[in-house]
């Protein structure tokens, strides 16, 4: 990013638990460039492919599967019905004019993931005191992939993707294999 000046490109994402949605509000300091059209570019998970949207500077921007292409890769639709969009490392870069003033954030998504926790917290319905043998295995297992969910976070901070990616992996599988055995 460059600093030149006073301007300051920044911007978060927020944490909405709802998987249909991602959120950016935009917290820049445009000065100079207010006027001057900005961008930002999204690239989803398990994709290289690089989407570039016209920013809305100084508000908040939300996307969704229609506008980043995975219902409506022609950008033709006029349905508001929208897809989860997949959990993981999400690639934000936010550019003003010139694209000398930009920055890069990394964001991982975990709404589906904790649908998929809430859902078996939900439906166990059990005490974690109760002492069972069984539910103290599977509260062990639950506050495991939370661990290592928090690791994964943790490592996005730090803009360590390759981590973030291993732990929210790590976290995924071992959900996956919870899911099996409370079947």
């Amino acid at each position: 990013m460059s600093t030149l000046g006073s301007i300051n490109i920044d911007f978060f994402v927020f944490t909405l638990y709802d998987p249909k949605y991602l959120i950016v509000s935009d917290n820049s300091t445009w000065l100079h460039i207010i006027d001057k059209p900005a961008v930002i570019e999204i690239t989803i998970p398990g994709s290289k492919r690089i989407i570039t949207f016209s920013f809305i500077q100084n508000a908040i921007n939300t996307f969704n599967s229609n506008n980043l292409k995975l219902t409506c890769p022609h950008g033709d639709c006029t349905e508001q019905t929208y897809i989860d969009l997949p959990d993981g490392v999400y690639t934000i870069t936010v550019k003003g004019s010139p694209d000398t003033y930009y920055k890069t954030k990394y964001h991982l998504k975990t709404d589906r993931i904790n649908q998929r926790l809430d859902k078996i917290l939900i439906d166990l319905g059990f005490d974690f005191n109760d002492g069972g043998k069984d539910t103290n295995k599977t509260r062990d297992t639950i506050l495991d992939i939370q661990i290592q969910l928090m690791i994964a976070e943790a490592y996005i901070r730090k803009e360590d993707v390759n981590s973030a990616k291993l732990y929210y992996n790590t976290a995924n599988t071992a959900l996956g294999k919870l899911e099996k055995c409370l079947e």
